[in-house]
């Protein structure tokens, strides 16, 4: 008997098929459509002909079907009532971002700003060598950060 496995979607506990030795996902048909999803997303990263493909028949299906979307808004009302009531908050949200800015406007620079706001978190990192030339020899190495404040 098999041991249970955590879907990577839906993380419900299931037991994946014997000729599937590394099954991430359980058999729902949503979380086949997510792995098929992460499949697509990971051939469109790793393989640039796929994804030169893949934009080439997004690119001519979109000029043979110019007039989709438009059809899509006039049958579906919900989705320009939604969209208009989300665009209005996006709205409101950059002019209210904007009104900040111009409000603190005035001030020139903070003298103080890397002490009160660290560009780095502190903790510790794995720090790879910038150096192109000699790729022969990339080990990381393991370093602590930590912020000293000056008084």
């Amino acid at each position: 008997m098999t041991m249970l496995r955590i879907c990577k979607n839906c993380q419900s506990p299931f037991r994946p098929h014997y000729k599937v030795p590394n099954q991430k996902y359980c058999s729902s048909d949503t979380c086949q459509k997510a792995r098929r999803n992460d499949w697509q997303r990971q051939k469109r990263h790793n393989d640039d002909d796929y994804k030169k493909n893949q934009d080439e028949a997004q690119k001519n299906w979109s000029s043979k079907n110019s007039d989709y979307w438009g059809k899509y808004r006039d049958e579906h009302p919900e989705y320009v009532e939604r969209n208009k009531r989300l665009q209005k908050k996006r709205y409101v949200k950059a002019a209210k971002a904007r009104i900040h800015d111009e409000a603190n406007n005035h001030k020139i620079a903070k003298m103080d700003y890397l002490i009160q706001k660290s560009l780095i978190k502190p903790g510790y990192y794995i720090l790879y060598p910038a150096d192109p030339d000699n790729i022969a020899k990339m080990d990381p190495l393991l370093v602590k950060i930590e912020i000293i404040a000056v008084a």
